[in-house]
């Protein structure tokens, strides 16, 4: 388990952070550029010092203020993956791996035999004799995480580890990391900034804002129902409206400044941010006779393939996003230019008061 509650000054802000972390959970940090992620794993790796607070790795701590206690970053049994982790191009892929175990003073024959298991578990064996500078991005990834998992760290972190890799590579990478968090029972913080990162990958998701978790729950709360509007942005919440709320027979009736009326399954009365998901908007030529009480009448200005669904956008007032499969698109026959129906339901609209600072 990692447990930590710290401070430090950064160039631009003060970063304040606490966490606990249990062990086999997979805890994803999101925030923008510039908000502290890096600077965050840095403090809990040890690359970088606290100004104050405690660091607790499975019941012994890395740092301490008080005690002036600061262990020191070789001897944490912590594994951190970085976007593109440099690996030694003039090395094999099983020179890489074992690289990790040079300074442990190992036996050469328990050295060989852990090589051979991590190059079996990534699936790395037909290249364990290929030079690294041969391997694609993929491939170097996941011999970097064998180099950091060789050691059998009590502690993953990844620092956009699926940067700069094909989507294939990906999702595999994301693969190996679920079932190596599963089967080792470490703690892992992951950075990223793909949301398709937080459902497949997230058992808990934090919000990080200048120096500040904001937000922190699982996925499926912190999708749906984000805390604020900006968090709605971050995690691709891109269907914002402002408006004035009253509440009518338990559903908020709210009247937005474009002058499109939503209904939401909430109590919230005045000035409020409604939010509606893209990927909860259902998409049709003809009004759909449902239970559904917001339907809205647009003309398709855009359409983008995206890699696993198609974005639609359409101006219904104010420009409005829906993501559909490719299937759909092709079956509706859908083009710009088109008039549409976009219907949802008042329980997935998110209301939250309006924030004027």
């Amino acid at each position: 388990m990692l447990i930590f509650s710290l401070s430090k000054r950064l160039r631009d802000f003060q970063l304040n952070a606490s966490l606990n972390i249990q062990k086999g959970t997979i805890h994803v940090i999101i925030g923008e550029n510039g908000s502290g992620k890096t600077s965050l794993l840095h403090l809990v790796s040890g690359i970088l010092m606290p100004d104050s607070g405690e660091i607790t790795l499975n019941g012994r701590q890395l740092f301490n203020s008080g005690d002036r206690l600061n262990v020191a970053v070789e001897k944490r049994n912590i594994g951190y993956l970085v976007q593109d982790s440099p690996v030694f191009p003039h090395m094999t892929v099983a020179g890489n791996i074992e690289y990790g175990l040079n300074a442990r003073g190992l036996p050469i024959s328990l050295r060989e035999k852990r090589v051979d298991e991590w190059i079996k578990r990534f699936n790395l064996t037909d290249y364990r004799n290929i030079l690294a500078a041969k391997l694609s991005g993929g491939q170097k990834q996941r011999v970097a995480l064998a180099r950091a998992c060789i050691t059998e760290p009590e502690l993953l972190l990844f620092d956009e580890p699926f940067e700069g890799i094909d989507n294939k590579s990906h999702a595999s990478f994301r693969q190996i990391i679920r079932k190596l968090i599963s089967e080792t029972n470490v703690p892992c913080i992951i950075v990223t900034h793909d949301i398709e990162d937080i459902v497949a990958l997230g058992d808990i998701v934090s919000i990080l804002d200048e120096g500040r978790i904001i937000q922190s729950d699982i996925p499926s709360v912190v999708m749906q129902k984000p805390g604020t509007e900006k968090i709605a942005g971050l995690l691709g919440n891109a269907n914002v409206f402002h408006g004035k709320s009253r509440v009518i027979d338990k559903y908020a009736e709210i009247v937005t400044k474009i002058g499109i009326t939503l209904y939401a399954a909430s109590d919230i009365k005045g000035e409020v941010v409604a939010m509606v998901r893209p990927e909860d908007i259902l998409v049709s030529k003809i009004p759909l006779v449902s239970s559904a009480r917001n339907s809205l009448k647009g003309k398709i200005t855009g359409i983008v393939e995206r890699p696993l669904t198609v974005s639609i956008y359409a101006d219904v007032g104010v420009e409005i996003v829906t993501h559909l499969t490719r299937e759909s698109v092709k079956d509706m026959d859908l083009k710009i230019g088109d008039l549409i129906f976009l219907t949802f339901k008042a329980s997935i609209v998110h209301v939250i008061k309006k924030d004027f600072d």
